[in-house]
């Protein structure tokens, strides 16, 4: 029997936690050893080759484009990189969401499928499903080459009864985003462009970054990564400095365990903080 989505958060022994927020069962494995391939020929190669109508797959409109480095973001809540590609390749290809049949959403982290579909209006409970192969955690792929496995299983999703299929990739810290639409009719091939993605992108604002942050700030985003027995190691944060509003990186202390595992209890954001600058890292401590 399938787990339930609360069975897959629920925290337990064989659910522990790795970052917060997620534990073990919503994060993904990229070392394992898995292989894809896809052949991309034109029409008259097919004709050529013999290859029935039947078996063809078309790719009908992509995109893709590029977030700014983490830090340097206007909200680092955010990705607005992945709903501006998805929403250029459905209008390269012609289709409107509710025309296309079947997805499959890079799901390394809840947080890439979520950013992906909110942007879009995507249901997460859409009957349509979010995926073809059950998802990164569960399916497995080599870093983001899993894409390519979940490509080659839209081939034989498309080869059924479905007719549009979306694939859509993301490489780092929601740092690249690409999408293709495949058809399972045919449709004439035209070479997207990108640019309009790339220029919203670099028209966005980004706050100033200090690399030897000191003094007052303020907890903008944070993490805390936990070890095997459940007690929190070490919290990384993202924060603001009082005096200027320059936005810095800094970790707990490696001998301070009281912090991480107060932030792993108590919310962290908007928490007032110090912060030291450091040769290899910048640490930082609660403020009361």
């Amino acid at each position: 029997m399938l787990p339930t989505a609360e069975q897959l958060a629920e925290i337990d022994v064989d659910n522990r936690l790795i970052a917060h927020p997620y534990p073990q069962r919503l994060i993904a494995r990229d070392k394992v050893n898995q292989s894809a391939a896809v052949c991309v020929v034109s029409t008259a190669l097919a004709d050529e080759l013999g290859v029935s109508e039947d078996r063809r797959i078309y790719l009908c409109g992509y995109a893709h484009g590029r977030e700014r480095n983490l830090i340097e973001r206007a909200d680092v809540g955010s990705a607005p990189s992945a709903g501006l590609v998805l929403e250029c390749a459905m209008r390269h290809a012609g289709v409107a969401l509710e025309d296309i049949d079947v997805f499959d959403f890079y799901s390394c982290f809840p947080v890439a499928v979520s950013n992906a579909i909110e942007a879009i209006g995507l249901s997460p409970n859409d009957p349509r499903g979010l995926t073809v192969t059950g998802g990164l955690p569960y399916f497995g792929g080599p870093g983001n080459n899993y894409s390519l496995h979940a490509i080659a299983e839209m081939v034989h999703v498309l080869r059924g009864d479905a007719e549009i299929g979306l694939v859509a990739a993301n490489g780092g810290f929601l740092s690249k985003y690409a999408v293709g639409i495949y058809s399972a009719k045919p449709c004439e091939f035209r070479v997207c462009s990108s640019s309009e993605i790339d220029a919203a992108m670099a028209a966005e604002c980004s706050p100033a970054v200090e690399p030897k942050p000191e003094g007052a700030a303020t907890i903008e985003s944070y993490t805390v990564d936990y070890q095997r027995d459940g007690s929190a190691k070490t919290a990384i944060v993202m924060g603001r400095l009082s005096k200027n509003g320059k936005r810095f990186l800094a970790v707990s202390a490696p001998n301070d365990q009281a912090t991480a595992q107060q932030l792993a209890n108590e919310e962290g954001l908007g928490r007032h903080i110090d912060v030291t600058p450091g040769d290899s890292a910048n640490t930082f401590v609660l403020m009361n």
